[in-house]
């Protein structure tokens, strides 16, 4: 980052919209990190974990990190448009919605995303263009803290506010399906459940759930199905019942065997890494957002959307290497390695052809096996052409196209090069992934948390309901916890950590309490003391005699090691407290799985 002249920060916009806050942060008197950020743009989504892992390893302090979501392009510039990425990418910090890039020009940024660290006066202290090295920027805060005096923020995006959930999920719910694959040996069409951060399988035919892969928490653990995690998995594909995911919060792409290993790392480093040649296998070989994948004989190709390139991957021992795309993104045709791509997100195969959606450029390329050359069969300025292409899927020799911004599927004559629109938009929302079976579409409906089928000559769409094989029957509400009253109380809970993680020790494990109805306990925040596997918050003031309800809401953050992407671990519950004289100064928490 370069150190530029000591600007003041311009103010807020009056008219400026919030996200996850009720009112503009205040930049004075703190140390501030902004961040300006695309949702089309994969180096802005990489960047914004990072934020997240800010504000917890500076809680409790005088510090506020904000998401400026300053549009790419014209069509993600609307306040639902941007709470729909905010939800899908788990953004936990205040989010500013510039819609006309007011911000963005008053801080003369240039490029996405874009840096800025405020110091306590409200200078600029740094500003820099890429995605930021996650400790050095903490550094850099850590030193411009000691003048900082203000108050501490308020955590952004709080249970049940701004589209957040505000109760623990079903089994058969999803959160911004992302990807989708058809296992038709065994009759099951699998669902990446990319903000549960898992994997679901369910029956083609009744929907009826089989099987979960997945804690439900974010993290990179390998193992037994039941205790494997992902982060933000996307793209799918299946080939004799072995799935092949891109997990694109890791930066990983992982395999599930369910009859012999279970959830197995294939190729990745569990963090992004810029190399735009490859070489190496398995682990030793790292790679940058990883957001589909296919399988052609024993090599999967996988959408590098971070290089913008296809790379190819030897099913045996992981090893890799660019395959098509120069590493700098573009939209020139010709041989396959001098052939730029521009954010590659969705990839499907047919024969000798690998279709390959840009989505940063709009347009639709086509690779061929056999000629080694890319060719574009779109272009983004065609007649009814995508904004945005994502998923992809042959159908009868036409390609099908998820168009995320234009929130339509598109059937794509190929050799006409004629485009028409299958379902329009007011229908889907953010469409990522389509599969097709015996005639059959399945669309992730990503933004509209489903997955839907669409019948291949009329259009018409249909929800595809996941079924629970074991429905649970609701448990009567359990009785108010006794807490001493005019006291305070200690709150105990489980602060589980994902196999194959650590607490990172950076970050303080957080804790908020907000008064739903009643006064039996009071608002409280601050840091939990760990106890091996348990926390507790203490201090927490109770009120006089009565019953009253709280929300809580706990995070903390987790990594397999200090070079990994950290994991931004949430626990939310509700529950109900009775005041009375004599009662407990201990209370243990639980929060559903």
């Amino acid at each position: 980052m370069s150190e530029p002249q000591a600007q003041t920060a311009p103010p807020w916009p009056i008219d400026l919209r919030w996200l996850g806050v009720e009112a503009a942060p205040r930049l004075r008197d703190r140390v501030a990190v902004l961040l300006f950020w695309s949702l089309t743009d994969v180096h802005s989504l990489e960047a914004l974990p990072i934020l997240s892992w800010l504000q917890l390893r500076f809680a409790g302090h005088a510090f506020v990190a904000v998401a400026v979501h300053s549009p790419l392009r014209a069509e993600e510039g609307g306040e639902d448009r941007v709470r729909d990425a905010v939800l899908r990418e788990g953004v936990r910090v205040p989010v500013a919605v510039d819609e006309r890039r007011e911000v963005f020009a008053a801080y003369r940024a240039e490029r996405w995303p874009t840096l800025v660290v405020l110091d306590a006066a409200g200078k600029v202290r740094f500003q820099g263009s890429g995605v930021p090295d996650r400790q050095r920027l903490a550094v850099a805060v850590e030193t411009l803290l000691d003048s900082a005096y203000g108050e501490v923020e308020e955590p952004a995006f709080w249970p049940g506010r701004d589209g957040m959930p505000g109760r623990p999920a079903s089994v058969t719910e999803l959160r911004r399906p992302a990807g989708l694959a058809v296992d038709p040996a065994n009759g099951l069409l699998w669902i990446a459940d990319s903000a549960r951060h898992r994997l679901v399988a369910a029956e083609l035919d009744s929907g009826l759930l089989r099987t979960v892969v997945g804690t439900g928490r974010p993290g990179s653990a390998d193992g037994d199905p039941s205790m494997a995690s992902f982060a933000r998995p996307a793209g799918l594909c299946c080939v004799d019942g072995i799935v092949y995911v891109a997990d694109r919060g890791n930066h990983l792409v992982r395999v599930v065997d369910l009859d012999r290993y279970g959830v197995t790392s294939l190729l990745g480093q569990c963090r992004a890494v810029a190399d735009t040649v490859g070489g190496r296998s398995g682990y030793s070989q790292g790679i940058a957002s990883p957001v589909d994948c296919v399988v052609v004989d024993d090599k999967v190709y996988v959408a590098m959307a971070g290089t913008h390139q296809v790379w190819e991957v030897s099913q045996g021992d992981g090893y890799a290497t660019a395959w098509a795309g120069s590493g700098v993104s573009g939209r020139q045709d010709g041989m396959r390695q001098d052939a730029s791509l521009a954010q590659p997100e969705g990839l499907a195969v047919d024969g000798s052809r690998l279709a390959i959606a840009d989505s940063a450029s709009g347009a639709v390329r086509i690779a061929e096996f056999d000629s080694q050359q890319v060719w574009t069969v779109l272009e983004p300025t065609a007649s009814g052409g995508p904004l945005q292409p994502t998923g992809l899927a042959w159908l009868d020799g036409d390609l099908l196209v998820c168009d995320a911004l234009g929130d339509r599927l598109l059937r794509v004559d190929v050799d006409a090069r004629t485009v028409r629109t299958l379902v329009g938009p007011g229908t889907l929302r953010g469409p990522r992934a389509v599969a097709v079976h015996e005639g059959r579409i399945f669309v992730a409906d990503t933004d509209h948390d489903r997955v839907v089928t669409v019948d291949a000559k009329t259009g018409e769409v249909t929800p595809f309901e996941l079924v629970d094989p074991h429905p649970d029957h609701p448990e009567p509400e359990p009785p108010p916890t006794p807490v001493q009253s005019r006291s305070t109380v200690a709150l105990c809970f489980p602060t589980p950590i994902p196999p194959g993680e650590r607490m990172d020790d950076e970050t303080a494990v957080r804790a908020w309490l907000r008064v739903v109805d009643g006064w039996a306990l009071s608002d409280s925040e601050g840091s939990v003391e760990r106890e091996g596997e348990w926390g507790v918050l203490r201090d927490v003031p109770t009120g006089a005699e009565g019953q009253g309800r709280v929300r809580v809401l706990v995070r903390y953050a987790t990594l397999a090691d200090v070079d990994a992407v950290p994991h931004v671990q949430e626990l939310v519950t509700e529950a109900g407290f009775e005041a009375e004289p004599g009662a407990s100064e201990v209370v243990d928490l639980h929060f559903p799985q």
